[in-house]
């Protein structure tokens, strides 16, 4: 449990140090809502007050690292653009996780991390380009880069719920259901959907004295299949 929290909060820290290192729109959006993401799974699986104070201590690291940082777009140089971008990452990702928190009660994972991505996103954007921007460019390029920006961003978070979606749903009906191993996570999302009515009763030996589905379903078995446990669950961190 604790490697696995080690291992999403390297990932953190290492996407907050990449936001800053493209102009490219398309590139920023997906190192944001692979973040954001990662942000609510860790908020999900362990508390929010932890993964609030990861997201603190990576920007303010990241702020003085990176204070002195020449960024420019279209050739244009924007002062303001590292501190200001990673402010702005504070406050929609900690609108997120809030918002996500909340909507847990109402919604399933995959729904409330859905729509906690498009408001952060949308906060996101629009700190950069109605602060940050403002004065650069003119009022058409800034609705430009705003909207430009919110697609790839809405359009990164359907893909990325869709990924984490498939990921899960295959989690829970190889690993629970056909193997019966016990979930790594206590929670709604990790629940045992293995019922007894569900379980297949175990086939006859066959010639050699073997019986293939029993031994899958074992105990001895599913505690080799522990640490692929581990390994798909850091693949939905994405």
């Amino acid at each position: 449990m604790k490697k696995l929290y080690a291992f999403l909060a390297v990932i953190v820290f290492t996407l907050t140090g990449l936001l800053n290192l493209s102009n490219k729109l398309i590139v920023c959006s997906l190192i944001y809502v692979s973040m954001a993401s990662i942000a609510n799974i860790m908020a999900h699986w362990y508390k929010k007050k932890a993964t609030l104070a990861l997201i603190i201590g990576c920007l303010v690291v990241y702020t003085l690292l990176c204070w002195g940082m020449r960024y420019t777009i279209h050739k244009i140089p924007i002062h303001l653009m590292v501190p200001g971008s990673l402010a702005a990452v504070l406050l929609s990702v900690s609108v997120g996780i809030t918002l996500f928190s909340k909507l847990k009660a109402r919604y399933n994972f995959h729904m409330s991390n859905f729509i906690s991505l498009l408001v952060a996103s949308t906060i996101d954007s629009g700190i950069v380009v109605g602060i940050v921007l403002y004065g650069r460019f003119s009022t058409s390029k800034l609705m430009a880069i705003f909207f430009r920006d919110l697609i790839f961003k809405s359009g990164y978070a359907m893909l990325m719920g869709l990924f984490v979606f498939s990921i899960t749903s295959f989690y829970r009906w190889f690993f629970l259901k056909k193997l019966g191993c016990k979930p790594l996570f206590k929670g709604k999302e990790a629940t045992d959907v293995t019922k007894a009515s569900d379980r297949v009763a175990p086939s006859p030996p066959n010639s050699l004295g073997l019986d293939f589905k029993s031994f899958l379903q074992s105990n001895s078995f599913c505690m080799v299949l522990q640490k692929s446990q581990v390994i798909l669950l850091y693949l939905v961190s994405g």
